[in-house]
């Protein structure tokens, strides 16, 4: 063997280069490979760890929301009942819309003005005013006071009705009403409205049937 290989130094020679370069190519195919693979791990890895940080983050964040938001309908709750604050003015109008609402549906059911003999339409009468002033119809002399508008828009009242004399009255609401006649006509005064923030009112009287 050792004369083949003196015999033939060259193919010697060449043989063991590529031995030597087969062997070189295979330890770094293997070695990259390997590398190749931990480098995947590590990225994976390194996803998974962001991964639950980031799950980590969104719970603290959802809790902070949940705590925010709890604290904020407490403030809106707790403004919605402190005078001089956009909350309060708000729930204010949204209520005095529903009682608006309410007096103009009281007001619907009432009967339709209808022609008196004469041919003239029925009696009505609106006018609004400040708290501690009085609502006088000159034609029924019926009479509204309206002494103190209380928070909740509730009044205290004086009526003067025509045969009926003077009384007082305490937490009255909007769309309140009070009957009477006057020479075989029927009438009704009406508080429409009452708004405790402006201190206002609106009172009418609406005649409901014609007299004989």
């Amino acid at each position: 063997m050792s004369n083949w290989f003196e015999s033939n130094p060259a193919k010697s020679v060449i043989g063991h280069t590529i031995f030597v370069a087969a062997a070189t190519w295979a330890i770094f195919i293997f070695v990259f490979d390997e590398n190749k693979v931990n480098l995947h791990e590590a990225k994976v890895e390194r996803v998974e760890a962001e991964a639950r940080e980031i799950e980590a983050r969104n719970s603290v964040l959802t809790t902070r929301i949940e705590y925010l938001t709890e604290e904020n309908r407490k403030l809106n709750t707790w403004l919605g009942q402190a005078p001089s604050t956009i909350p309060y003015y708000e729930r204010q109008l949204t209520d005095l819309t529903e009682k608006l609402k309410e007096s103009e549906e009281k007001l619907a059911q009432l009967p339709e003005p209808s022609p008196t003999h004469s041919g003239e339409s029925l009696y009505r009468n609106i006018k609004s005013g400040d708290a501690g002033t009085t609502f006088h119809d000159v034609k029924t002399n019926a009479v509204l006071g309206v002494s103190r508008i209380s928070y909740g828009d509730i009044a205290s009242v004086n009526l003067t009705l025509p045969g009926k004399g003077a009384t007082q009255e305490s937490d009255v609401t909007a769309g309140s009403t009070w009957m009477f006649t006057i020479g075989g006509a029927e009438y009704l005064l009406i508080l429409g409205s009452i708004d405790w923030a402006l201190q206002r009112f609106e009172a009418s009287v609406v005649e409901l049937s014609g007299g004989a």
